[in-house]
């Protein structure tokens, strides 16, 4: 039996993040070098822990699972001796459009949202966390949402197929259009991000057939608890990541907090800081901080998403 040493292996400090409290989640470390590790069973972790965990140095793809809550997977690079941290679960959700998915039998990898053959197809990730891994809305515990487009003001018939996902076919003709996505959780015992929605504004054209859609997302990271709180009654300032799908970044950014469920607004400055912005958010005493952020990259590219209920506040 072997009895690897401790510098031996690679240590990577995780953090479960949930927002509600006694809850079980499910981990599996299910391919190694792309092999699969046992039978890819998961193992169930207790909710809102820290802990130190070991591996083997190299490459693997891991994965966090609340089953109805949806799934987040992770390829992490390891080496001996060397110190990671993880964090699964934390806030803030939103939309994110990272990699590439698999949404029909027999399709290679291709882009979240692309234009193919004549036609949108899109199946969008509306609940990714703060590291970037793209999460669908999970119409089996109740999430219901809708979907709209428009070529140039006209709308354009759409063929849904479930929260986040259509089908839209479209002219051959360069024009501008915009994409509307929206997804609320009924769910009463899961209290953050209620209500998700995106405005997406870009060009395209038969051009482009084969290619990602152009879409920015802006990903929020405070620094929040394991239950995803912050600290109330006070100014916090956090990182923003505006980013477009199959690569490129945003050049502009504005945000605004909500108190109130989104029923009034207020601006937050964001200052442009390397690759990200940092945003000045002053928390209230209690209850919810919501975002909204606009953004545009140079090629005229746009989003509005709006997060109902980011964080909660401790």
């Amino acid at each position: 039996m072997q009895r690897p040493k401790t510098r031996d292996l690679a240590e990577v400090r995780t953090a479960y993040h949930d927002n509600v409290a006694s809850a079980v989640r499910y981990v599996a470390a299910r391919e190694f070098f792309g092999r699969m590790v046992g039978y890819g069973y998961t193992e169930p972790v207790g909710d809102q822990q820290e802990r130190t965990e070991y591996y083997s140095p190299g490459r693997w793809e891991t994965m966090w699972t609340a089953g109805y809550l949806g799934d987040l997977t992770e390829q992490l690079d390891l080496a001996a001796g060397r110190q990671y941290r993880l964090a699964w679960n934390k806030a803030v959700a939103g939309p994110s459009l990272r990699g590439l998915t698999v949404t029909h039998a027999g399709e290679q990898p291709r882009p979240w949202a692309w234009r193919k053959d004549g036609v949108f197809d899109m199946w969008l990730p509306l609940f990714g966390d703060a590291a970037g891994r793209p999460r669908i809305a999970q119409p089996g515990i109740g999430d219901t949402g809708s979907m709209s487009l428009t070529k140039d003001g006209v709308a354009i018939p759409v063929a849904p197929a479930g929260p986040g996902m259509a089908t839209f076919p479209v002219p051959d003709a360069d024009g501008a259009y915009r994409l509307t996505a929206d997804v609320h959780r009924h769910t009463a015992w899961w209290p953050l991000w209620t209500d998700v929605s995106a405005e997406w504004g870009f060009r395209s054209s038969a051009a482009a057939d084969g290619r990602a859609l152009p879409l920015l997302t802006a990903r929020f990271d405070p620094a929040v608890d394991l239950r995803n709180r912050a600290p109330g009654n006070c100014v916090v300032t956090f990182p923003v990541y505006v980013e477009r799908q199959g690569g490129g970044t945003g050049s502009k950014l504005a945000v605004e907090t909500s108190a109130d469920d989104g029923r009034t607004w207020q601006p937050a400055p964001a200052l442009r800081t390397g690759d990200h912005w940092t945003v000045v958010v002053r928390n209230p005493a209690s209850g919810f901080v919501s975002l909204r952020a606009k953004a545009a990259d140079d090629d005229g590219n746009t989003v509005q998403q709006t997060v109902i209920r980011a964080y909660a506040i401790s």
